[in-house]
């Protein structure tokens, strides 16, 4: 069936948004006293969600719901603070997205705030978003598929005609429970062999790369 939309994550695969989420878990540790952690041990966890994020920086104070959201709300003060100082539009996603004619959407685990401040901040909220989801949109995120559900149902497609772009395992995880084929960016936060042993179609090493394959299938 003919392809006739895309569907993308949001950190680390639209944007590239590590270098402020870093900070901001640095931030909260020197706040605390706890010694600060090299950007390359913390970009990995990234694509795994906020809580994930949470349970693997911060293992002794996310053991209880309560400290859980204490946590959270510290890292989103601090986060509110520089969240667009560094955020960069990877390569070749305008192009991609000038060149593709059908419909595009983003389903991403990140606060939808956040979202919609950092796509405006990089002039990309104009573009003909059938929706924006972010990981508190819906009661929901992924890898359930409600926010993949959502959106095709105001698209008005069926998964069949949908591909999910995305870096971390509930992108890929997330399409598979909702019957849509996943293409695992190599550029992105995940572990590339993670996201293949989890069912990802395909990879791609570039946007250049998914608009050819785009083209493939529309």
């Amino acid at each position: 069936m003919k392809l006739e939309m895309m569907i993308f994550d949001f950190d680390g695969t639209l944007v590239d948004t590590a270098y402020d989420i870093c900070e901001a878990i640095n931030i909260l540790f020197e706040k605390k006293g706890i010694e600060p952690l090299p950007h390359e041990k913390i970009r990995p966890e990234i694509g795994m969600g906020l809580r994930t994020l949470l349970e693997r920086t911060f293992p002794d104070e996310a053991g209880s719901p309560e400290e859980e959201l204490k946590l959270t709300q510290q890292l989103h003060d601090v986060y509110d603070d520089i969240h667009l100082n560094n955020p960069t539009i990877f390569e070749g996603v305008e192009e991609a997205l000038n060149k593709w004619e059908g419909q595009i959407a983003i389903i991403s685990n990140k606060p939808e705030r956040y979202v919609h401040s950092i796509l405006n901040h990089l002039k990309l909220k104009d573009r003909p978003w059938v929706d924006v989801i972010g990981g508190d949109t819906l009661v929901e995120k992924k890898p359930h598929p409600l926010p993949f559900e959502t959106v095709l149902t105001k698209a008005g497609l069926k998964p069949e005609q949908s591909l999910m772009i995305g870096d971390g395992e509930p992108d890929i995880s997330g399409a598979k429970n909702s019957g849509i084929r996943s293409v695992a960016v190599e550029f992105g936060y995940g572990d590339l062999e993670t996201l293949k042993a989890l069912g990802a179609w395909k990879t791609a090493k570039s946007y250049e790369e998914i608009s050819k394959l785009a083209e493939s299938l529309s």
